[in-house]
């Protein structure tokens, strides 16, 4: 297997929305889409894909965090690999995209969340390096007009 990897582009979005399921978070192909071009103006956004061939089996969605009480830092916010090619280095190669993003920006950590459903996902980061730092609930609530 020949995994290539490079920038999302706005005509991976049927593909990418097709993993976005396989990760639980179901969404049309447009609206991937738009996203896409949305985030294609944002320096602190970045999009990856690992491509065989033209097809797109696996994604990550990694930003610059910012915030009052830490440093700048990384944070991997989404990242999905096609089930049946899991465990083959794909994703391991998107987190390292990531990695080597941040150190060229100069900052000095990564961050990620995981569902505590996903205890295979949570022995991958665990083998990559990745420590637990705390658990928390996240909350939400629809905004007017949503």
């Amino acid at each position: 297997m020949n995994a290539t990897f490079d920038e999302m582009r706005e005509g991976d979005a049927a593909d990418v929305a097709v993993l976005a399921e396989q990760l639980g978070y179901p969404c049309a192909p447009e609206d991937v889409q738009a996203r896409i071009a949305l985030f294609a103006n944002e320096p602190a956004e970045q999009l990856r894909v690992a491509r065989i061939g033209q097809r797109v089996v696996g994604w990550v969605h990694f930003q610059m965090r910012r915030s009052l009480t830490t440093g700048p830092r990384v944070e991997i916010s989404q990242i999905v690999v096609e089930q049946e090619l899991r465990g083959k280095g794909i994703g391991a190669k998107l987190v390292e995209l990531a990695e080597e993003w941040g150190s060229a920006q100069g900052l000095t950590r990564i961050r990620l969340a995981s569902q505590i459903k996903r205890t295979d996902t949570h022995q991958f980061y665990l083998r990559l390096g990745y420590t637990i730092d705390k658990s928390s609930h996240f909350f939400s609530k629809p905004l007017v007009g949503e």
